[in-house]
Order: structure tokens, then C-alpha cells, then sequence
């Protein structure tokens, strides 16, 4: 069944159909109106490319379908009460905390490398560097320290003591063993023209969620398959490929002709549209 969802919040409408799936199955083509301007995680602030990180890496904490807090990377979340997290005096005066997360005992990269606190600390020094180009120097600059206790554990100092002193999502971790040779920190504005995320975008290295990117075309679509190294539920798709169509009829008609099986409701069609599109076409597709 092709389907056609709802975003209020973005305001926005996707849609899904059948007979695509039926031709080919096990894979999907999906529908978006973006193409992300990199894929380095910490560089630039992009839907599109938020979506394709959601495919390829998992963040250390995020929010579940409840709105609770909870650990994807990280193996359990850190609180005050269950002592992870300890209130502290900082050299300044202020307030800060102590936050202790342990990695995934499983974690790999695609290319079988485990997923350390060697990435932790790399993550870090790119990140608060000032002329790398990071999107969210706000979440670097708050880290006034990493204490690494092993490969798999290690301690963030925040120099605040805030509700949030346990989120992690935005510390998405870059792996060292490939960006290493790409980041020099007497030269941190070229990073972002060196990054591997987007001169070998198709490195199993890149990547230690349930994907892997095999295909990418600047503008036009990137394809994912399975990772074998992925430690989590096994993906349920062979084949995901996200195909850019800025133009809104287009992509309509893309749905129509079994070209593709789903318009993203984040960056896809308006409600208008979709509601339109739902009375020419009430009983073919789910909305």
C-alpha cells in the first residue's frame, strides 16, 4: 500500500503506495524535495542531511516515541540519581556536572572498526575548534572537558548545571581512524573541503547505524543497504534510496507512475497539496 503521511508541526503532508514495492521488493524509493550541502555531521544545519544521519549513525541519546529521554549509542542514561551524573564546583565558581556515558559494547563502523572514545575526544577537537565550521559550537563550548576511563567509557564536564545536562544528541561521533588524516588544526577551515563524508561519502567507515550509503549523486538522489556490522534490530529493508525531486508536481507524478513509493512528509508536499491530492486519489494510497 503506497502511503501519504501528515507533519502539522511541519506542516507538511508524505504519502506512500504499493505497486513500486510489489516490483521490487524488499526496496524502497523515497521522495524529497532537499539535497543535503554535506553529510559531516557537525557542518552545516540541514533536514535533509539530519534524515540520511538518522540511516547511517545513531546519536548517544535522543527522545523515544514518549518524549522520554533515553540512550541509543550510550548503553545506559546517565542521571543525578543514578550517580552518572554528579553536581559539581567548578574552578570558576559555577556550577557545573559530571557526565559519565559507556559506548556500546557492539559498536563498529561499517569497515568493522570499533566505535571508541578515541572518536569521543576526535569529535571533541573538531568540534570546538573555531574555525572547523560546526553548526552547534554552543554544544562544544559548554564541554569544558573529556575524561576518557577506557575505550568504551568516558566522563563530559558541562559547565552548567541545566535540565539538559544529560542530552547528547547533537554530539554525533566522527570516526578518527578516517577523518584523522583529513583534519589539520593549523589549517581547520579546509576540514570542511576535506571531510570524507564528502569525498568518499560511500565508505562503510563512515557509518555504524543500520545502513550504509552504496550510491550518491550530488542533487539527484543516495541509496542505502544494510550494514553488517549494525548491533541494533536488523534493517527491514535490502535497499532504501532517497531520491531529490524539487519540484512538487514532479514528485506527485513520480508517485503516480510507481517512480517512487514515498513523499516525506518533512520535506515533501504541503497539506494543501496532499489534501488535493487525497480527493483526486481517495482510495489508491494511505495519507
Amino acid at each position: 500500500m503506497r502511503f501519504l503521511a501528515t507533519s502539522l508541526l511541519a506542516a507538511s503532508f508524505a504519502l506512500t503506495g504499493a505497486a513500486q514495492a510489489q516490483q521490487k521488493p524488499g526496496e524502497l524509493t523515497v521522495a524529497m524535495t532537499q539535497f543535503p550541502s554535506t553529510l559531516n555531521p557537525h557542518i552545516d544545519s540541514m533536514l535533509a542531511k539530519t534524515i540520511v544521519l538518522q540511516m547511517t549513525q545513531r546519536p548517544l541519546t535522543t527522545f523515544d516515541e514518549k518524549w522520554q529521554l533515553i540512550c541509543l549509542l550510550c548503553t545506559e542514561l546517565p542521571t543525578i540519581e543514578n550517580g552518572k551524573a554528579v553536581p559539581v564546583d567548578l574552578p570558576d565558581g559555577k556550577k557545573g556536572v559530571k557526565v559519565t556515558y559507556t559506548i556500546h559494547p557492539n559498536a563498529k563502523w561499517g569497515d568493522g572498526t570499533p566505535v571508541t572514545t578515541k572518536d569521543v575526544l576526535f569529535t571533541y577537537e573538531v568540534g570546538r575548534h573555531p574555525d572547523t565550521g560546526v553548526a552547534d559550537m554552543e554544544m562544544f563550548r559548554e564541554i569544558v572537558a573529556i575524561d576518557v576511563k577506557d575505550d568504551k567509557t568516558f566522563t563530559v564536564t558541562k559547565d552548567k548545571l541545566k535540565f539538559t545536562y544529560n542530552y547528547m544528541h547533537n554530539f554525533r561521533l566522527i570516526p578518527a581512524h578516517i577523518e584523522s588524516a583529513n583534519f589539520n588544526p593549523a589549517q581547520a577551515a579546509e576540514y570542511k573541503k576535506k571531510t570524507a563524508f564528502d569525498t568518499a561519502a560511500t565508505n562503510p567507515g563512515l557509518s555504524f547505524g543500520p545502513y550504509k550509503i552504496t550510491e550518491i549523486v550530488t542533487s539527484s538522489h543516495v541509496s542505502f543497504e544494510p550494514n553488517p556490522t549494525w548491533f541494533g534490530e536488523p534493517a527491514k529493508f535490502k535497499r532504501i534510496t532517497f531520491k531529490v525531486i524539487e519540484n512538487t508536481a514532479a514528485m506527485e507524478a513520480n508517485l503516480l507512475s510507481g517512480s517512487v513509493d514515498y513523499i516525506m512528509g518533512e520535506l515533501g508536499i504541503t497539506i494543501d497539496q496532499g489534501i488535493a491530492f487525497q480527493k483526486r486519489n481517495p482510495d489508491k494510497y494511505n495519507y
